[in-house]
């Protein structure tokens, strides 16, 4: 029974912590999504960083505001197929930090914290989500 208690209980801890951390990169991820889907950079922005604080997970304390740019090439691919050669494609970027706390803390031991077991995991996410022909962003 001890055995099973010492491999059962670290195995959840363990389980719903990195879980925790695939529901933020997921977090991330739909909140760049829904950034893209904007007309401009400034409501990009705002949709970005109310989603994220909107829509946390238990255990994840995200820090805002995220920090949201836009990413475009500096070359040009003209090939055929590859899609609609009068458009300019562009790439929103959200990066987020965030605090994933474990499903139960350790105890410090001789006052040293390990992060992820006696307290809370600092992380940062990057993700890019694909849009193309915004208005805000055409030139002039």
């Amino acid at each position: 029974m001890l055995l099973l208690m010492g491999f059962a209980v670290p195995l959840i801890i363990y389980g719903t912590f990195f879980y925790r951390i695939y529901m933020f990169n997921c977090l991330v991820k739909n909140a760049c999504q829904h950034g893209a889907a904007q007309l401009d950079l400034a409501k990009a922005t705002a949709e970005v960083n109310n989603y994220l604080t909107s829509h946390a997970f238990v255990g994840i304390t995200v820090s805002i505001p995220a920090t949201v740019s836009v990413v475009t090439r500096t070359t040009t691919y003209n090939q055929v197929g590859v899609g609609n050669q009068n458009y300019d494609n562009y790439y929103l970027q959200v990066s987020a930090n965030s605090q994933v706390a474990p499903l139960i803390p350790m105890p410090s031991f001789f006052g040293t914290s390990i992060p992820g077991m006696s307290g809370p995991l600092p992380l940062n996410m990057t993700t890019q989500s694909y849009f193309e022909n915004q208005q805000a962003l055409a030139p002039p």
